[in-house]
């Protein structure tokens, strides 16, 4: 019993807010009386029929299902080739000036870009495979995680550098025992974030090569001015995001339990 009060007590407060949050959509729905603001029931039974076959307008062979399968394939790759880029680049500028200097213009240069703009550049160098969104998703991502990893290293506190150094310790023992475990709760932020940019990479890299997939799902129902159908595709993406944003955060817990527990706000 003392679970089930636990679960509730944590996600109460979620399941009361999407209620009020379908309710307030359903009230607006039935208030406009118009077919460009359908009510979540409405969107819920496109988003169920776009994973069966037929469900979707002038194009029966396509299935959402597949389609975000195909686009959340490249994406992960990606998004992992991102992680292993950011984090080595985050850690060897922070733990090393000449690095950070040589590296750091170049870094928030890019982080800051539209990248957007560039995806049609990108287009013509990688084509319009699989190779093209991979690289599309990595640049989306993989900044945010250098910086934030970039952060965590140089916020290491030199106290412990400095007691390790006094018992004898290692260059690489520090950066290894010390630098590392002081980043990783500034690089499981970056994870989160980057997940987040990583699903807006792959959504830009399916809108502008929208020859399959998801691309070509949301142009089929634009152009039957089905915005249902539009809602929908957008419901599932978000559900994703959702699920690998959850994902991230429990790995978080796991690998820096610490980071979740002190804190004065929680009870």
């Amino acid at each position: 019993m003392k679970v089930i009060r636990h679960l509730w007590r944590e996600n109460a407060p979620r399941f009361v807010s999407l209620i009020l949050g379908l309710g307030l959509w359903e009230l607006l729905s039935r208030l406009s009386n118009s077919p460009i603001v359908p009510g979540p029931y409405r969107v819920l039974t496109t988003l169920f029929e776009a994973f069966k076959p037929g469900g979707i307008p002038n194009n029966p062979e396509e299935l959402l299902g597949e389609a975000l399968v195909k686009a959340f394939i490249p994406m992960m790759v990606g998004y992992l080739i991102a992680i292993a880029t950011g984090v080595s680049l985050g850690n060897l500028m922070g733990i090393n000036r000449r690095a950070e200097r040589l590296l750091d213009p170049f870094v928030n240069a890019l982080y800051v870009a539209p990248l957007s703009a560039l995806v049609p550049v990108l287009i013509f160098w990688f084509g319009l495979g699989f190779t093209a969104r991979v690289v599309i998703v990595y640049l989306f991502s993989v900044f945010v995680i250098t910086v934030n990893t970039l952060q965590g290293a140089k916020h290491t506190p030199g106290d412990f550098v400095e007691l390790a150094r006094s018992f004898g310790a290692s260059r690489s023992y520090i950066i290894s025992h010390i630098v590392v475990p002081n980043a990783i709760p500034y690089i499981m932020v970056g994870l989160r974030l980057g997940i987040s940019r990583a699903i807006r990479g792959v959504v830009v890299s399916e809108f502008v090569l929208s020859v399959t997939g998801i691309g070509i799902i949301v142009s089929n129902y634009n152009a039957f001015f089905r915005i249902d159908g539009l809602l929908a595709v957008a419901i599932a993406i978000m559900v994703v995001g959702i699920v690998l944003t959850g994902l991230v955060q429990w790995i978080e817990n796991v690998v820096a339990p610490w980071k979740t527990k002190g804190s004065a706000f929680q009870e």
